[in-house]
């Protein structure tokens, strides 16, 4: 019984069902220990550890495998599988950046696949500290243990790990700038990975041809392996089964944002402005589409859970074949099966056509399920959509590289870029220094005053004149982010921000010059600024405003000042439903009719940028047994109502900045709803006080009567800072607007 655990376990994880693997993994761990079987548990605890790692959690891989390990130890094992548990602890500690004990597990590793004889783990494990090598500039050392691998590896026909060593090969002469040494490898690497569908060393390959071009200053070839590159990583990204491969490439999202950061600036070099936008553009969206991936969404819908089910069954099938083809392509070629593959290729073409007709038809029925499959984003022709940015309106997207930033700003009229040398760990401190400075409530903020908009636009500076410390960060980001742009955007009333990775933690309100006069003046007092994920945002035809208004507040009883807010809401919209303290519960969220067209949660919250499951909203249980007073955005993203919303306002939430930031892109939890049809969302980046917030809001929804939502919203933002209790952007820059502005 354990051992069929462990084989249904293999079959999930190759399915990437990694929870039903995990399952079955445990419960053959848990037979084992009743009959107190403990060496046979090494088995399922390293392929526990081999789950977690194929999902990108190293660390939690790290500890299953040293348990397994532990009791190979104690057993006296020395053979071929003792190696291999060594060669999986020094590389999950190569992605959790600790070098020095991923150097000595990899030694370890080579030492044991020596003893035993065991050439192909020894051929992986030498492209592992290789490739760790490279990443400690150690040229010397990697080219070694790179070329010992490749003669290896080609010797006993390992056509897979020669690939990844000449891959890394070709990496490294391009970092020593020995070009006409790294041509032909990578041009190796790049011909038998495409022959073979090995996208894990094609990706890689085509991305270091790219930048080989683009140092010898041949544009139009570096763009063209860039964009290949981009190409094929959509691929991995998409790929239902073989999650290593996509977890490894994406374990950091520097991999990613590498690859697009090189294209963008060739772009740009070639002047093609506009494409370099579309894939920034595209980066962004396909970045928000791989958080939705890790959703289980509970569909109201069942038709809705068969057709996403039905999606990733054709998708796995597909990714199967494929699958089947590389493996056979992997042998040697007096050992490959002609027939087989020529087979498993017709069979695949079937199975390709049978994919897309089967997405396009459930597109064109159901638009909102296209970003639950895995089919790939491409780059909109940014041509097209800037037509539709009204004429007092600007688009500023940005993309944090390593070394520079680079921002577009976008009219009706045209497209620019501007490159700013600052790189992205420089304008994380700097948003960090900024979300210090505002929780402690530090600094000199003077109230929001609108009276003179244009002055303050047109008031060009392009240098720091703060004396007080705690402004420094927020003079030195519009530096950064807004005066390149300045002298294009003083005529515009209105600024959609198209935020990229750190960004999204910081309200751009915030940020400010000092005029002339000696006046630190907010980007608030010069604009209306809202906040958008995608250019789509642009395509909303305009609408009639109908404000039929469901509310919850108070659910857990600890924000007395939300019942007041909702009550305002009541008197000043009578016909809206109202559910206070104990009857705020999940399930009356989930029932809530589809003619509502404004949702508003005065409610605790977390929303996560980097992983979208620990994100929810605190509500009162119910009497159902799955309301556990948790709202998580697989249930809420998963409801009906969802399609027909124009607003939805997270008022009392909490943005979770985690440890992993510096190392991957955050997306705002907020923008999903956007992606689930809601037009409009106000969210808050921290927890302030309820009584300021209630405050807030009461003047916002007054306004709405009236305005524009982006306008509602400022001006209230301008109410709330005049009063001297609440003059400080802490009680009112958190709450910003993302979507449609109108």
């Amino acid at each position: 019984m354990a051992g069929a655990y462990i084989d249904l376990g293999n079959i999930y994880k190759q399915l990437s069902e990694y929870d039903k693997s995990l399952r079955y993994q445990m419960a053959s761990d848990s037979l084992y220990q009743k009959v107190n079987s403990e060496y046979n548990r090494l088995a399922p605890l390293a392929n526990i550890g081999t789950v977690y790692t194929a999902q990108g959690d190293y660390k939690k891989g790290l500890e299953y495998y040293q348990k397994s390990y532990e009791i190979m130890k104690k057993a006296g094992d020395y053979n071929e599988n003792f190696g291999i548990i060594h060669s999986l602890i020094g590389e999950s500690y190569f992605y959790l950046n600790d070098f020095v004990q991923a150097d000595k597990w990899l030694r370890d590793a080579l030492t044991v696949f020596d003893k035993v004889g065991a050439p192909r783990p020894k051929t992986e494990a030498l492209s592992m500290i290789g490739r760790l090598k490279i990443e400690e500039k150690k040229f010397a050392e990697a080219a070694r243990f790179l070329n010992e691998g490749a003669k290896a590896a080609k010797e006993k026909s390992l056509k897979v790990d020669y690939l990844a060593n000449i891959n890394l090969l070709g990496q490294l002469e391009v970092l020593q700038k020995n070009y006409s040494k790294a041509r032909p490898l990578l041009e190796e690497t790049i011909k038998t990975s495409r022959e073979m569908n090995k996208y894990n060393t094609l990706w890689e390959s085509l991305y270091w041809l790219g930048i080989l071009y683009k140092e010898n200053k041949q544009l139009p070839q570096s763009r063209d392996y860039l964009k290949e590159s981009v190409a094929v990583i959509e691929k991995i990204r998409n790929k239902v089964t073989g999650g290593e491969e996509a977890r490894k490439l994406f374990s950091s999202d520097k991999n990613i944002l590498k690859v697009y950061e090189a294209l963008v600036d060739v772009l740009l070099q070639l002047g093609e402005t506009e494409l370099a936008m579309s894939y920034l553009q595209k980066n962004n969206e396909d970045n928000l589409k791989a958080k939705f991936k890790n959703l289980d969404v509970k569909f109201e819908d069942s038709n809705k859970s068969k057709i996403v089910e039905q999606e990733r069954n054709m998708k796995a099938r597909l990714d199967g074949i494929e699958l089947q083809i590389a493996n056979e392509k992997a042998l040697p070629s007096d050992q490959q099966n002609k027939e087989r593959i020529k087979n498993l290729e017709g069979t695949k073409t079937i199975a390709e056509g049978d994919y897309l007709k089967f997405v396009n038809q459930q597109v064109n029925v159901r638009p909102e399920l296209t970003k639950y499959f895995n089919n790939s984003v491409q780059p909109v022709e940014f041509r097209r959509e800037k037509k539709n940015i009204p004429e007092d309106m600007a688009l500023l997207s940005y993309l944090p590289g390593e070394n520079q930033l680079y921002i577009f700003i976008a009219t009706r009229d045209t497209v620019i870029a501007k490159i700013v040398n600052v790189g992205r760990e420089q304008l994380g401190r700097n948003v960090s220094a900024m979300l210090n400075v505002t929780r402690n409530q530090m600094g000199t903020f003077t109230k929001l005053d609108l009276t003179h908009e244009a002055r303050y636009r047109h008031e060009l500076v392009y240098d720091l004149k703060q004396k007080d410390k705690a402004m420094v960060p927020f003079e030195e980001m519009y530096q950064y982010l807004i005066a390149p742009a300045a002298s294009e955007i003083a005529d515009k009333k209105r600024l959609g921000i198209i935020a990229t990775g750190v960004l999204n933690y910081i309200p751009f309100q915030m940020l400010g010059k000092t005029l002339a006069n000696g006046e630190f003046n907010l980007l608030a007092n010069q604009f209306a600024v809202f906040y958008v994920s995608s250019v789509n945002i642009l395509r909303l035809a305009d609408a009639e405003r109908n404000m039929k208004i469901i509310a919850f507040g108070n659910p857990d009883k600890t924000l007395p000042s939300t019942e007041r807010e909702v009550a305002e809401i009541k008197k000043l919209y009578p016909s809206s439903s109202v559910f206070l303290r104990e009857q705020a519960t999940e399930d009356r969220v989930k029932t809530a009719g589809e003619d509502f067209t404004v949702m508003h949660f005065a409610t605790h919250g977390n929303l996560d940028y980097e992983d979208f499951t620990q994100s929810f909203l605190t509500m009162a249980g119910g009497n159902d047994a799955n309301s556990d007073g948790k709202l998580t955005l697989e249930e809420l993203w998963g409801m009906d109502v969802m399609n027909h919303l124009d607003i939805v306002v997270l008022s009392a939430c909490q943005t979770a900045v985690t440890k992993g930031s510096a190392e991957s892109s955050p997306v705002s939890p907020a923008s999903g709803f956007l992606q689930n049809g809601v037009k409009s969302v106000v969210a808050t980046l921290w927890k302030v006080d309820d009584e300021a917030t209630s405050l807030l809001m009461t003047e916002f929804y007054k306004n709405m009567r009236t305005m524009a939502t982006l306008d509602a919203l400022r001006e209230a933002q301008v109410t709330l800072s005049r009063n001297p209790k609440y003059q400080h952007p802490y009680y009112w820059a958190g709450a910003i607007l993302l979507g449609d502005w109108r």
